[in-house]
């Protein structure tokens, strides 16, 4: 095999990022940071892989992690929207709430960071409404 072919350990890194994502529904961020925090266990993988090489599929179905609840990572309904978010994400919640901008309590900064995303994307949804006449 030439050596041009032979896959990286980067390569095989990027391989279970995308099946995480795609295969899994893993949100990126949450990809990332399984990958990072589950790194020595890639690298060894990729390494006693052989000449069969390591399965990427293997990996990625190693590092899926599942919503606590139903299949989603956000779940709407009655009026609620329940998250599903990992280690370092947790500390940017609790970083914010240290800040006391945006919430006296994880829930306030959620619920206040929630409310701005919206509010960022109104304005392509104001260019999708169709213009209604005033007849």
């Amino acid at each position: 095999m030439d050596s041009k072919n032979i896959p990286t350990l980067d390569d095989f890194r990027a391989s279970v990022r995308y099946l995480l994502i795609t295969g899994h529904g893993t949100p990126a961020m949450v990809a990332d940071e399984l990958i990072q925090l589950d790194d020595l266990y890639l690298q060894r993988i990729f390494t006693e892989g052989g000449s069969d090489g390591a399965s990427p599929m293997e990996a990625a179905e190693e590092l899926a992690m599942k919503p606590l609840v139903g299949k989603a990572w956000v779940k709407l309904g009655e009026g609620q929207m329940v998250f599903s978010i990992g280690d370092r994400t947790g500390e940017y919640v609790d970083q914010l709430v240290t800040t006391g901008l945006f919430g006296d309590n994880p829930q306030q900064v959620v619920d206040a960071m929630v409310r701005r995303g919206i509010e960022a994307v109104l304005p392509v949804l104001q260019l999708t409404q169709p213009v209604k006449s005033n007849r």
